[in-house]
């Protein structure tokens, strides 16, 4: 049989596909229009916000990547959790965000959320897609045995190779709506002299993995599995890295869902 990653190769064009489906539909609810469906927002159990275009994105790629891979678990925010926390412990799962930056999509006013899908084998992302639904972008890749990859796609453009900064840009990612005084803390002890750059989303991943930023900390916080994998994989593509602030391996098989505090950087532990 062939690995995980070479069978995620194999169905990357119908990836590709799948992911602007769900940008397309989704953008149908960000658009002003009288036809455009309504967001019915809600509010979880956790009290973050959940709209129609979730559901619709989370329905888009639940069913197409069950259809492309059968026998793998999918893990979505939308879907049932005690079930996710089960699947993530599983050989090889799929981790999806249907809608990244709920909270900004409601805004509309940056355009700074995200789709992602992140693919898991043993705990660690392999592979990830980000698509940017308002920019018609899609982010993909990542970092496996045999090797490592990520790409920008812009419209119908050829894809273009995403790389690290190989010298300190002086700029740390940070959260649009989730600050804390920890974080904070972390990024005056450790990066003193760093502009702080707020951005959505994954797109903080991206910021890094193109070569825009040096590091994006997290800590304490309560940030979920399906909020990192794909950033996660697209980030170590480009040859930057995802760890605990220790420098230790994040274990992604946690039935809390929970990522823990983490640390995104350009170089490499």
């Amino acid at each position: 049989m062939n690995s995980f990653v070479e069978r995620i190769h194999e169905n990357h064009d119908q990836l590709v596909k799948l992911m602007q489906q769900a940008s397309v539909t989704v953008m149908k609810f960000y658009q002003p229009g009288p036809d455009n469906p309504d967001l019915d927002i809600e509010t979880k159990d956790d009290n973050s916000p959940v709209t129609a275009a979730d559901k619709a994105a989370h329905d888009i790629l639940t069913s197409g990547l069950i259809e492309l891979f059968a026998d793998v678990p999918v893990v979505s925010e939308e879907g049932d959790m005690v079930r996710g926390a089960r699947d993530v412990m599983s050989e090889q799962c799929i981790i999806i965000d249907p809608l990244d930056g709920t909270k900004e999509f409601i805004k509309k006013d940056s355009g700074e959320f995200t789709i992602c899908v992140g693919f898991v084998e043993h705990g660690r992302p392999v592979y990830g897609y980000i698509a940017v639904p308002v920019y018609a972008q899609l982010y993909y890749g990542g970092k496996w045995v045999e090797g490592s990859e990520s790409f920008a796609l812009e419209a119908e453009q050829i894809p273009r190779a995403l790389r690290v900064a190989t010298t300190p840009k002086g700029i740390v990612m940070g959260s649009v709506s989730h600050k804390n005084d920890s974080t904070a803390a972390y990024i005056s002890t450790h990066y003193p002299d760093a502009r702080v750059v707020t951005r959505g989303s994954m797109l903080k991943f991206i910021a890094i993995a193109n070569g825009e930023a040096d590091a994006y900390p997290r800590i304490a916080h309560s940030m979920k599995l399906w909020d990192v994998a794909a950033g996660h994989a697209v980030l170590e593509g480009a040859g930057g890295s995802l760890t605990h602030p220790d420098g230790s391996e994040i274990d992604y098989r946690q039935a809390s869902l929970s990522i823990g505090d983490f640390l995104a950087q350009r170089s490499i532990n």
